[in-house]
């Protein structure tokens, strides 16, 4: 047992090189343990958002977010073991329960007989009472923390540790990733990477080159940034410091993102991660793996995969999915993948799908 330990872990280093003087795992799809070919089946529900952001389970409860858009409220609430409708709520507005923009990170707070989420908009995070506000049928908010910094707007996710330090992405020419430490005001900046050959012809759009998810775990130790136009993961500590990376063998070297002034964003520019989802166990990234001429048809056409990583960097599963989706909850409980999609011909009405995960 302990040759074959010293074995593993042998691989496991030639596995790993330096990218940018960073460690990177170099992944091929032959990597994955399982490779898996699973069909979804449309969820019902009513009444339908208007214009669905993501999605997120917590228990029995499914919560869609609706876009900043549309005219109808933000949170739409459901059962997800019938599907019944519970409530929706979140009026857009200026007013002290109002919103103008908000963004719905994964944070929250659970214990028997509460679920609380916090949510963040331009002025600071807010703790949103889920079971106040299906019983009045308006938002309940418990908290206010107005720490978020106009440095950072505009602010793409953004996660509260218990410390009150803040730490996230934004659309700024400063960085990837920010550190906000909250006591003494200050700011880290994780650079720009992975790098590239040729940084796009306006420089106003670096910071669009290295778009795509990020989320914090559970217990608020770890952030995992995914990159959509780079085919690639990156690993850190809660305080931004860079723990590991994937990054498959064919993700491309230089994105032709804003390269040619006639074609900025030219139709085979592929897009890659667009969501992640981390349980205790596994890193859950949504990889829609389709080029911008396809995702421009705005319907479900293709497939999306779902990367199963081990918090070590395993690769663990890759699932094949039949639909083009691109925000994903994971029911641990029942087993589930829920996605929300975009609506096909025949199924105009249908924005949520399941998949059962083996």
């Amino acid at each position: 047992m302990k040759t074959k330990s010293i074995v593993l872990l042998l691989l496991f280093i030639v596995a790993c090189k330096t990218d940018n003087e960073l460690e990177t795992i170099i992944i091929k799809e032959k990597d994955f343990q399982n490779d898996e070919t699973i069909i979804g089946e449309y969820v019902e529900i009513s009444p339908v958002p208007l214009c669905p952001e993501n999605i997120l389970i917590i228990d029995s409860l499914l919560i869609i977010k609706n876009g900043d858009m549309c005219d109808d409220d933000f949170f739409y609430l459901y059962n997800k073991n019938n599907n019944n409708f519970f409530s929706s709520f979140g009026k857009r507005g200026r007013g002290p329960n109002e919103f103008l923009s908000v963004k719905m990170g994964g944070q929250y707070l659970k214990n028997d007989s509460t679920i609380k989420i916090w949510v963040h908009d331009r002025r600071g995070f807010k703790l949103i009472n889920i079971n106040r506000s299906i019983e009045t049928k308006k938002i309940f908010i418990d908290d206010k923390l107005l720490y978020i910094s106009r440095d950072f707007h505009p602010i793409i996710d953004a996660f509260l540790l218990p410390n009150g330090d803040i730490v996230g992405k934004s659309l700024s020419q400063s960085g990837r990733l920010f550190y906000h430490n909250t006591y003494n005001d200050s700011t880290r900046w994780v650079e720009y990477f992975p790098k590239v050959r040729k940084l796009p012809f306006d420089e106003n759009m670096k910071d669009n080159l290295y778009i795509g998810p990020t989320r914090i775990s559970h217990d608020n130790s770890r952030i995992v940034s995914a990159l959509e136009l780079f085919k690639r993961i990156d690993v850190f500590t809660a305080k931004t410091d860079h723990l590991f990376s994937l990054a498959f063998d064919d993700s491309p070297e230089n994105p032709d993102f804003f390269i040619n002034p006639d074609d900025p964003i030219p139709s085979n520019l592929m897009h890659y991660y667009y969501d992640l989802f981390l349980t205790e166990k596994y890193i859950y990234a949504l990889n829609i793996n389709i080029s911008e001429g396809e995702l421009n048809k705005g319907m479900d056409s293709g497939y999306s995969e779902l990367h199963v990583f081990s918090w070590e960097g395993k690769p663990i599963t890759l699932y094949r999915l039949n639909h083009l989706i691109y925000s994903i909850t994971i029911d641990e409980d029942d087993g589930y993948l829920y996605g929300l999609l975009l609506p096909n011909v025949e199924e105009s009405n249908s924005q949520l799908a399941r998949f059962k995960l083996k």
